[in-house]
């Protein structure tokens, strides 16, 4: 474990903020604390990046896709369509920060663009390159080199509240990014009515995320970074990575002792475990009908701007 200060301000001067507990792969309690000096809500102390591994799900010896075509036709297609807003149907050079096992970039190929990827995981980097065939590097974006200004799109869905260093990763895509280039940022919003409602449960999926941002905290950051956002988009429900649904089990696990072990640990040699895909297929299907459960509270959230997902579009000062 590291002691680490405020990302945004670099400060050390932080007050208690929640006790949360992580669930799966492995059980653990973490604490957040917020900064006095800024207000960014943060994990402190974490696991270094070597104990961090222990608490990312490892498929082994699976050789299907890491995602079930739920989330290839719903969630890469509607970050495409979201897109298509802001980029006026032009193509160019795209990045994109934590590509996971690369579908998104598979489809924005697709759809003209010229596209390279950075992947912390090895495993999932290595299927990007492999079997859909793309220019992902394993790594992190600060151990890269990319040209200055070579950038029209960067984003980074689902992965700034991953790094250990969000402020210094803006920063570099600030340098590689175009001037007139567009940052796209999907996170989590740690100031929605799902947490107001869920308080301790909601879920904020330690230690995997070690930043918990608030429209404020990302718009300093951003700034620090010498970018301007210019629109926040909130959004709630149908398969989002975090929300009314994903919070709901977390209180489910908490309240029965629930460890959610990865397929990994499921099964024995009379019984086998299920693949991976009949796996994720499951937990997809079931967040479904959750997510239609709550969908009018997750209309609602998003209506007065306290959705549990945001989306921001920023532009170089």
């Amino acid at each position: 474990m590291e002691d680490a200060p405020c990302n945004i301000c670099d400060s050390k001067d932080t007050s208690f903020f929640r006790k949360v507990g992580c669930f799966s792969p492995k059980r653990g309690d973490f604490t957040l604390v917020k900064c006095n000096t800024c207000g960014l809500i943060y994990l402190n102390p974490r696991p270094d990046k070597d104990e961090m591994n222990e608490f990312y799900p490892f498929w082994p010896g699976e050789k299907v896709s890491f995602h079930p075509d739920i989330n290839i036709y719903t969630r890469q297609r509607k970050k495409l369509n979201l897109l298509k807003k802001y980029i006026n149907n032009k193509t160019g050079e795209v990045l994109d920060v934590g590509t996971g096992s690369g579908e998104f970039l598979e489809l924005m190929k697709d759809n003209g663009w010229r596209v390279s990827g950075v992947e912390y995981a090895k495993t999932t980097s290595e299927y990007a390159r492999e079997n859909l065939h793309l220019n992902v590097k394993t790594g992190d974006l600060l151990e890269t080199n990319f040209q200055s200004c070579y950038f029209d799109l960067v984003t980074l869905w689902d992965s700034l509240e991953h790094l250990y260093s969000p402020k210094e990763t803006l920063i570099e895509i600030n340098r590689i990014l175009k001037d007139d280039g567009l940052l796209v940022i999907s996170t989590p919003n740690i100031d929605n009515l799902a947490a107001m409602m869920f308080k301790n449960f909601w879920y904020t999926n330690v230690p995997r995320h070690l930043y918990q941002f608030s429209p404020k905290t990302i718009k300093l950051v951003l700034k620090k970074a010498n970018f301007k956002a210019f629109r926040i988009i909130y959004t709630a429900g149908f398969c989002e990575p975090v929300g009314f649904a994903v919070t709901f089990k977390t209180l489910v696990q908490s309240k029965f002792k629930i460890n959610s072990k990865g397929p990994a640990h499921m099964g024995s040699n009379q019984n086998p475990r299920p693949s991976l895909k009949t796996i994720l297929l499951f937990k997809e299907s079931l967040r479904l009908v959750l997510e239609l459960i709550f969908l009018p509270i997750s209309i609602l959230s998003v209506l007065i701007k306290k959705g549990p997902n945001m989306i921001i579009f920023a532009k170089k000062c």
